[in-house]
């Protein structure tokens, strides 16, 4: 177990960018809001230190977690794939493309997304965004896609917007009907309200239990993944999507890109479950519908996989690739 998670800490620090502002990192502001509320901060967590034992209070795999989430900045996972880590609850990654790049999952909100593409300019060349994937229904992997548009000062109608079929129904079903309920749910569950200490709130098993902030914008997607398995051409790569297609109120698809070997599994396999026993919002999926899509996902991509504890590190998979059926390529 102590070696496991030492091999974690060990992957988190590796392929940082900047290391000033992946220290110490400062509070995340809604910007057009007068009063300067806080929408985002690692502060809260600065006594989570990546050498500090598990207090008695706090489960020691918890306590692992927290920590792996308080590192934060941008990582390089490999040349022309970047990812930032600890602006927000939700990461942001970035694949260089041909004509420009492809972001993943543009985070929950438009400060956050807004702040973590500053820390992007500032340390790689990023002119042009060719596509965003939303991966997710859920908001969190949604919520800053305008963000991210307007820190390049590109346009929705300039940009694919990718997503699986039924996006919209569920983004309205869970956001719309269910989001007040949710949002109470997620207080009385994770205690969000309570100071962040060993005796308080530390994460909630996937990522820090901070209360909802900041601005959620929608950018309705433009280009939808229609079959459960469906290859396609993006600025230059070839994607094969599988979409999780038995939920009707929650729409997920996982990826693979041969080229790089790059496997994106979203939050369907989170080490705690997420998926399975989600008690934060949403429904919550059929245990053997939940395990077949993951069997059906190894079995399309015809790979193995080796999943990670902590969504933190969500891109950075250990992917072996043995061989993929040829299929008919869809140009988008």
């Amino acid at each position: 177990y102590f070696f496991f998670f030492l091999f974690f800490f060990f992957q988190a620090e590796d392929g940082i960018r900047d290391a000033q502002e992946s220290r110490g990192l400062g509070d995340v502001y809604k910007r057009q809001d007068n009063n300067g509320n806080i929408v985002f901060s690692q502060k809260p967590y600065s006594f989570v230190a990546n050498d500090t034992p598990s207090p008695e209070s706090v489960n020691p795999s918890l306590w692992s977690n927290t920590q792996l989430n308080h590192y934060c900045g941008l990582y390089q996972i490999q040349p022309g794939v970047f990812q930032v880590r600890g602006y927000d609850i939700t990461n942001l990654t970035l694949i260089q493309g041909k004509s420009g790049w492809i972001i993943v999952d543009p985070m929950s909100n438009e400060e956050c997304a807004k702040a973590a593409m500053e820390l992007v300019k500032k340390n790689i060349h990023i002119e042009n965004i060719s596509a965003i994937i939303y991966t997710s229904s859920n908001r969190n992997l949604y919520g800053g896609a305008k963000g991210v548009l307007d820190s390049l000062n590109k346009k929705p109608q300039d940009t694919q917007i990718i997503a699986p079929q039924g996006f919209d129904k569920a983004v309205v079903d869970s956001s719309l009907y269910l989001n007040n309920e949710n949002a109470k749910r997620e207080s009385l569950t994770y205690g969000n309200e309570l100071e962040k200490s060993a005796t308080g709130a530390l994460t909630n098993g996937t990522n820090s239990s901070e209360k909802r902030a900041g601005t959620t914008s929608y950018i309705a997607p433009n280009t939808f993944i229609q079959n459960t398995t469906e290859d396609v051409t993006i600025d230059g790569f070839d994607f094969t999507f599988k979409c999780m297609d038995s939920n009707k109120n929650h729409k997920t698809m996982n990826f693979f890109i041969p080229q790089l070997k790059l496997l994106w599994l979203s939050d369907n396999t989170a080490g705690t479950m997420l998926s399975f026993n989600n008690t934060l919002r949403g429904p919550i999926y059929n245990g053997n519908e939940w395990a077949n899509f993951l069997k059906d996902t190894i079995y399309t991509l015809s790979l193995i996989h080796i999943s990670e504890p902590t969504r933190l590190l969500s891109i950075s998979y250990a992917v072996f690739c043995l061989k993929k059926k040829k299929q008919k390529k869809k140009k988008i």
